[in-house]
């Protein structure tokens, strides 16, 4: 039986299961550790699910949607992954992925196919036809499917003109489907201005893809912003900056999706100054330099450990009595 395969991302722990040769793992190990990661590569090599979960991952973090779903199997009507731009859902509008890994370009055939089979279901009465539709096709599309995004009264043209040969027996398994008037009318009333074709470049020129850079190839997420910080005496404006740096920290993070990796930071500087945060001391403001001492001394673990810098640490056990977890004013 022939041993299985994984994504590079996803091989299993077990030393059994590894598909590398010592040879292969030694180029592969000289390429990640001299170069940077080429994310379009690793993109690239995701299969057609992957691709549909990478695309999820990147939409989740895009402000304009209210809700993300992913739509999977036979009965996906046209959709992969949809973004809502409303509580109305499929009633109010929405924005279409359509998720393409070919070892090519996407052809013309397919592209039509699919606009074709969204349009015809809409028709139907499933979903009110999308604001925006996205062909994700990390190879890119052909030189003809280019040219009739970039001219939507061409490929609206081309659709009708075509239908029989692309649409009309593929749609639906062992059910045909012709142009009649209705159907006809239906496509042409549609803004075909909305099809757009995302490419590798254009999925890693997006800022918001980070998160799923970092979820699926283990990315480095970056440095966080500074706190702004009020004005106020010496001691009591270090504390302060302190403070809300580690603030302006989590909340980046947490807008990252990347809560287990806080958590873990957070668990790494609660156990490494509870102990002396609990020694005796002889009044609140030399526990809190005690603590702060600590803090600074600490070496966190993690991929965020890097970015946390003495004021992160020290800000962080600000946050700790701001939640209750510790006081600095023993009673």
């Amino acid at each position: 039986m022939q041993s299985p395969t994984y994504p590079l991302h996803r091989l299993p722990r077990s030393p059994r299961h590894l598909q590398l040769s010592i040879v292969g793992f030694s180029r592969f190990a000289k390429l990640f550790m001299n170069h940077p990661p080429r994310y379009d590569r690793l993109i690239i090599a995701l299969n057609d699910d992957e691709l549909e979960g990478f695309v999820r991952e990147w939409a989740l973090r895009k402000t304009e949607y209210l809700e993300v779903q992913r739509f999977t199997g036979p009965g996906d009507m046209g959709r992969d992954v949809v973004g809502y731009l409303s509580k109305k859902r499929h009633e109010g509008p929405w924005h279409n992925y359509q998720c393409k890994q070919y070892g090519k370009s996407l052809q013309t055939a397919v592209g039509l196919r699919e606009i074709g089979k969204l349009l015809y279901f809409s028709f139907c009465g499933e979903f009110v036809p999308p604001t925006a539709y996205f062909f994700v096709t990390p190879r890119g599309v052909n030189r003809n499917l280019k040219r009739l995004i970039a001219n939507p009264s061409q490929f609206r043209t081309e659709l009708i003109i075509t239908w029989d040969a692309y649409c009309a027996n593929d749609i639906s398994d062992g059910k045909n489907i012709p142009l009649d008037a209705s159907l006809r009318t239906f496509i042409e009333a549609w803004d075909f201005s909305a099809i757009r074709a995302l490419s590798v470049d254009d999925i890693l020129g997006d800022a918001v893809v980070k998160p799923a850079l970092y979820k699926w190839f283990g990315a480095d997420p970056g440095g966080p912003p500074l706190g702004q910080v009020p004005t106020s005496n010496e001691h009591l404006r270090y504390q302060r900056e302190r403070f809300f740096d580690a603030d302006a920290f989590a909340r980046f993070y947490r807008d990252n999706t990347m809560h287990e990796e806080i958590d873990m930071l957070r668990g790494d500087v609660l156990h490494g100054v509870v102990d002396t945060y609990r020694a005796a001391h002889a009044d609140t403001l030399t526990r809190v330099d005690a603590v702060m001492t600590q803090a600074a001394n600490l070496h966190p673990s993690g991929v965020l450990a890097k970015y946390a810098g003495v004021p992160i640490k020290q800000g962080i056990c600000h946050h700790f009595v701001n939640e209750g977890q510790m006081k600095w004013r023993k009673t």
